[in-house]
């Protein structure tokens, strides 16, 4: 008994049945996208199998693609916020005389340096540029306001006056020096903002007697500090302050002509 084929045609020879339920579904053709591991580029309908798919396409960009979600994210971890640099926080101080105590602390020593002299006859004001000049202008205008005579300023630099210019390392950088026209015969009031070691208050007093030979000479700071490195007497003294050496002292303005005194 002879039993004959269910198909017409020829049995097929070696067909791979990962790829058989594909051919027959697409008309025996397997479509670019699913061909299989290994094959050849089949190309696109109207390109020719043989040439090479372009640049930047997904057939050819594996490598290139991963290569520029690398760098995508290499530049997103580079502008992430939480670890871009921060600012650095201001240096941490504490205020010790207020707007308002320096404005008593000016009175003060307008009024002694009034008693002292016995007046303002022969008084000549000189502040040492740059701390002393607007606590100098300070007390002027409380003399004014006591006495109504407004006296001049010296404004003196002292720079190249100084005993420790080589040794701090630094080039100096001298301020300009607008000088009484003479003190000769003159009680002179040195001031400063903050006396320290008593190194600015000597150079000072050298240069002052290079414009002439005072009667005397008074020193007024608003702030001493302490730490005195030469036998330096201060005359007037707004506020005694006891600091660490390491501290620093400064007059800040913290509005037009109003200041206060900080230890940072």
């Amino acid at each position: 008994m002879t039993h004959s084929n269910s198909s017409s045609g020829p049995r097929s020879r070696g067909t791979d049945p990962r790829v058989s339920a594909t051919e027959a579904s697409s008309g025996g053709r397997t479509p670019e996208s699913l061909a299989l591991p290994g094959s050849p580029d089949r190309g696109s309908p109207d390109r020719p199998a043989s040439e090479p798919a372009p640049s930047g396409s997904a057939s050819s960009g594996t490598r290139g693609g991963s290569a520029l979600g690398g760098a995508i994210a290499a530049e997103g971890a580079a502008l992430d916020p939480s670890e871009a640099p921060q600012p650095s926080a201001p240096a941490p101080f504490r205020v010790v005389l207020d707007a308002a105590g320096v404005q008593r602390a000016a009175t003060r020593l307008a009024h002694e340096i009034l008693e002292r002299n016995g007046g303002l006859d022969s008084v000549a004001v000189v502040a040492i540029a740059a701390g002393g000049i607007p606590v100098a202008r300070l007390i002027l205008d409380k003399l004014e306001q006591i006495t109504g005579q407004r006296l001049p300023l010296g404004e003196l630099d002292v720079t190249l006056y100084r005993d420790d210019v080589v040794g701090r390392g630094k080039r100096p950088v001298p301020h300009r020096t607008r000088m009484l026209p003479t003190v000769a015969a003159m009680r002179v009031v040195l001031i400063d903002d903050v006396m320290f070691t008593g190194r600015t208050v000597r150079a000072a007093m050298d240069a002052v007697i290079d414009f002439g030979r005072p009667e005397g000479i008074q020193v007024a700071c608003l702030v001493d500090r302490g730490h005195r490195e030469l036998p330096i007497h201060v005359d007037f003294v707004g506020k005694n302050i006891p600091t660490q050496r390491a501290e620093q002292v400064s007059v800040v303005e913290i509005s037009p002509n109003t200041f206060e005194v900080r230890v940072a």
